[in-house]
C-alpha cells in the first residue's frame, strides 16, 4: 500500500464530547471514528480506535473499519 495517510476527520461516539473531555481531564471514554485519506490515491477509509498512534497501527496491519 503506498502512499502516506494522514487523518482527515475525527469524531467521538460520545455525545457531549467537549464536555466529557473537559470533566474527564482529557481522556476520551470511548473509541475514536477516525477518516484518513491516501495521499496519492485520494482513497478515503475508516479506522476506529482509542488514539492517533493505534490509528498508525492499524493501518500499518490492514486493519480498516469500512470492509
Amino acid at each position: 500500500m503506498g502512499g502516506n495517510w494522514r487523518i482527515i476527520h475525527q469524531e467521538s461516539g460520545v455525545v457531549g464530547d467537549a464536555v466529557a473531555q473537559i470533566a474527564s481531564l482529557g481522556a476520551l471514554s470511548g473509541p475514536i471514528t477516525f477518516t484518513i485519506e491516501n495521499d496519492e490515491t485520494g482513497e478515503t477509509r475508516e479506522v476506529v480506535a482509542w488514539d492517533a498512534g493505534e490509528v498508525g497501527d492499524r493501518i500499518a496491519a490492514g486493519e480498516f473499519d469500512d470492509d
